[in-house]
């Protein structure tokens, strides 16, 4: 049997209809052409609109459906450069509308992947750092022409042994964009536990005017380093009790890499996979590291200051009573892992490390951490990067009544809402205050660094103020 010039593999048949498979946005079968083997899938949210329909509706899901095909078609032109044989990048090969106005996409099909439940983690170390470095030029590659994948995650890849190699596939690009060209926050992709912190700001703001500055290639680096920590760990990085790693930073907590990745990639830089992830998994997106150094570094080609993933310290003004003045740039301490230096109350400073990990400390510890000098000292101040900053205990929290400003909307209070004081302060937020917007119950969140102005329902307000 034939479905449009594609030969359904029996598998998939049933008294002679195709027994189409469920996946994540659609439906599938294998199928064939040419000896070559393809995955048919339709898309069973997107569907050319039916002409009957009242011509407002028509013309709505019209610019809908030609939306979707205009942006898949860009992206196939992106990858008309790359050879899925050769690049190991599998990209739709064609589309069209079936008799039921699906769209349909086909992409190659991929011999000899490994089943889902392959023991990744019995990979010798050596294997897994080939593999993850393949991993990521694929992703560079991507990069380069402008596309970005968006759902990053174990399954999204097909695993191909070839003797003692295992060979990376990266697939589905159902979710994908190009740069500058973002999805509406409520259609934005990405899977629970891969999602970095900005494009979870992103889906919570409801607002798509911030989607193009948001999401940048640097959502699929955070993806990346968490597909890795899973494949080889087994499980996902410890997120501080929170539900995700990209929640976690939101809220100002820490994300811990597992003590397996503390060896070495390569013997000329030696640097360790756990500082690259660290790397990868930095809260600030403009100062996360890039895939092409990415690549860089598990080339073992460049350690991470080389590769660019180091940058300059952030300071604000110290306490005028400490004095003590910053380093110049030229002056901070080879190796440095630290982002941004901020003013705390009692005349401490909050710091922060490239990781988003936060200390604090007082002017000792800035000198100490050779960041800082005495005032009119000579000379630089003493450099000792890897010394530990003095244990100082967090500022107390605001007191609950400025945190909340009068409890929430009724009809939020009604449906079980409530607010969870101790998870608030964790996340960092100073504010919540009930605003018209619009005529719409909303909620303006203020944290310390951004603001959020949120709809009272109970899906995204709830998770965000109340777990």
């Amino acid at each position: 049997m034939k479905y449009h010039n594609y030969e359904v593999d029996p598998a998939f048949l049933t008294e002679g209809l195709i027994k189409w498979k469920i996946t994540g946005s659609g439906t599938w079968f294998l199928g064939k052409r040419d000896s070559q083997k393809y995955m048919v899938k339709r898309y069973i949210t997107i569907r050319y609109p039916d002409p009957s329909l009242p011509k407002p509706t028509y013309d709505m899901y019209m610019e809908e459906f030609k939306a979707i095909r205009s942006k898949q078609n860009a992206i196939k032109k992106a990858f008309e450069r790359y050879d899925w044989r050769r690049d190991h990048i599998v990209t739709e090969v064609d589309n069209f509308n079936d008799e039921e106005n699906y769209y349909v996409v086909v992409t190659p099909w991929i011999n000899g992947a490994v089943p889902s439940d392959y023991p990744f983690k019995r990979l010798s170390f050596e294997r897994f750092v080939a593999m993850a470095k393949e991993m990521a030029e694929e992703i560079r590659k991507i990069h380069a022409v402008g596309v970005i994948h968006s759902d990053l995650k174990i399954e999204n890849f097909c695993y191909v042994e070839d003797g003692p190699k295992l060979t990376p596939y990266l697939v589905d690009f159902d979710l994908s964009f190009m740069v500058g060209k973002a999805p509406a926050f409520d259609v934005v992709g990405g899977s629970l536990g891969y999602q970095a912190p900005e494009l979870l700001e992103y889906q919570y703001s409801e607002d798509d005017s911030l989607g193009n500055r948001l999401l940048t290639p640097a959502i699929d680096v955070f993806a990346l380093g968490i597909t890795f920590h899973c494949l080889y760990a087994d499980r996902f990085p410890d997120c501080a009790g929170h539900e995700t790693a990209g929640d976690a930073l939101n809220a100002g907590a820490n994300v811990t890499v597992d003590p397996l990745f503390d060896r070495p990639i390569g013997p000329k830089h030696k640097v360790s996979f756990k500082a690259l992830l660290e790397a990868m998994f930095v809260k600030d997106f403009s100062r996360r590291i890039k895939m092409e150094q990415v690549v860089q570094v598990l080339s073992d080609e460049a350690d991470l200051t080389g590769a660019g993933a180091v940058l300059s310290v952030d300071f604000e003004e110290p306490w005028p009573e400490d004095g003590i003045e910053y380093v110049a740039p030229e002056e901070l301490p080879a190796g440095h892992k630290f982002r941004s230096v901020k003013r705390a109350p009692n005349r401490h400073y909050k710091i922060i490390k490239t990781n988003g990990i936060p200390s604090f400390g007082d002017r000792n510890t800035l000198i100490s951490l050779g960041l800082a000098r005495p005032v009119g000292s000579s000379g630089a101040a003493p450099t000792s990067p890897s010394a530990p900053a003095p244990s100082v205990p967090t500022p107390p929290p605001a007191p609950a009544e400025s945190i909340v400003d009068d409890g929430p909307w009724p009809e939020d209070a009604a449906g079980g809402f409530s607010y969870n004081l101790d998870n608030i302060r964790a996340k960092g937020i100073l504010s919540i205050k009930k605003e018209v917007d619009g005529g719409a119950h909303k909620y303006r969140i203020v944290y310390s660094d951004h603001t959020l102005l949120m709809p009272g329902n109970m899906v995204k307000i709830t998770r965000l103020i109340t777990k």
